[in-house]
């Protein structure tokens, strides 16, 4: 029984609320019988029964163990294994998630009749996203660099120099000052303006000890152009969140619930992985925040539901203008991540870097939009 048909008739497929769909079908008798075979079999080589080598149990002892409920419920699950893909498939569904699954006739001798609920992803029509990031993306931005920011600067760097040198002579001092003795400077408090005088002098020789700088101008200019650079980097995200947040604000989707627990589900694991990095437990943030784990997912929800209707935005987008992420960037990224995370699973690397990659390239297709 080759043929997909042959293992569903009948047929129906009717819209739900939330983007789910309701399929509602048959199994036909021909297709009962092949799979009755095989679930037998099934459950022959797994049973345990005395007097019985394991997988030597005749159908006879096995349908008065188990009853012929039992055998039916082993031929609906592995027939159904295999028609739901095929229906999704032949249908051409777009469903995702997991399907829930109603036997509505389960009968010796009879067809199997049952009806599966799923989400599909949403139908919507895309808004004028070229011209939305046209006109967006020639909005002028600030890249003016002022002597002020250049300053700023300049005095974190002094700071942070002040702030290693007190450190490694608090970590070399060899004994605990008493009476007499002169403690180590306390080391500047991060932000502060602290006691300017305590700085090391801006002068050649001490930016020769931050990098192949020969004097204070040289390193003026790699200030200036880092601090160029940085603003660029804002202002160009900046234009990305305004560009999502039109798009997201021009599109109407009705999305199913599977794909904003997903996105919630995605956003907690980064908030996890953010936790341990200053170690801390995500139990002991949660304590800190006085807040439960069922707090946050009511108050991300929102935020949940917008990524998610971006994501599905920029995939349209993606396969509507032929936009496909590099290949070749996935599997290079992939390997490093590999490396640092042995227990990773492949297949998870792989889909999240070829998203995160496709959006980049969709995102740098509509910053380029005439």
């Amino acid at each position: 029984m080759k043929e997909t048909g042959t293992l569903y008739e009948n047929i129906s497929v009717t819209k739900q609320k939330n983007s789910e769909i309701e399929i509602a079908g048959e199994i036909p008798l021909a297709a009962v019988s092949l799979y009755r075979t095989k679930a037998l079999k099934k459950l022959s080589a797994n049973a345990r029964i005395d007097g019985f080598r394991k997988g030597h149990v005749s159908e006879k002892v096995l349908i008065q163990k188990l009853g012929e409920s039992g055998v039916m419920n082993e031929v609906a699950e592995l027939v159904l294994s295999d028609a739901y893909p095929a229906l999704v498939r032949d249908k051409k569904l777009d469903a995702i998630g997991a399907p829930r699954v109603t036997l509505t006739k389960l009968a010796p001798g009879n067809p199997i009749g049952f009806k599966i609920r799923t989400a599909v992803i949403p139908e919507f029509s895309l808004p004028d996203y070229k011209t939305i990031a046209r006109e967006i993306m020639r909005e002028p931005d600030d890249l003016h660099v002022t002597d002020v920011d250049i300053e700023q600067v300049l005095t974190e760097v002094r700071r942070g120099k002040a702030r290693f040198d007190n450190t490694q002579k608090v970590g070399t001092s060899a004994k605990v000052p008493s009476g007499g003795e002169k403690a180590p400077d306390e080391i500047p408090p991060e932000g502060k303006s602290s006691n300017e005088e305590g700085l090391p002098e801006l002068e050649d020789a001490f930016v020769q000890t931050l990098g192949d700088f020969k004097t204070v101008e040289d390193f003026r200019a790699r200030v200036r152009e880092d601090v160029k650079k940085n603003k660029e980097h804002k202002a160009l995200e900046k234009k990305r969140v305004a560009i999502s947040e039109k798009l997201i604000e021009k599109t109407s989707a009705e999305l199913p619930d599977v794909l904003i627990e997903s996105e919630l589900e995605r956003m907690f694991a980064q908030m996890k992985d953010d936790v341990l990095r200053v170690n801390m437990t995500f139990e002991d943030y949660l304590v800190h925040t006085k807040k439960t784990e069922k707090d946050l997912r009511n108050e991300w929800r929102g935020q949940a539901e917008k990524r998610a209707k971006l994501q599905l935005i920029l995939n349209d987008i993606a396969k509507k203008e032929g936009i496909s992420a590099d290949h070749g960037e996935v599997h290079r990224q992939m390997d490093i991540i590999l490396k640092k995370y042995k227990d990773a699973k492949p297949e998870n690397v792989h889909a999240y870097l070829e998203t995160q990659l496709l959006n980049e390239a969709v995102f740098a297709f509509l910053e380029k939009t005439e």
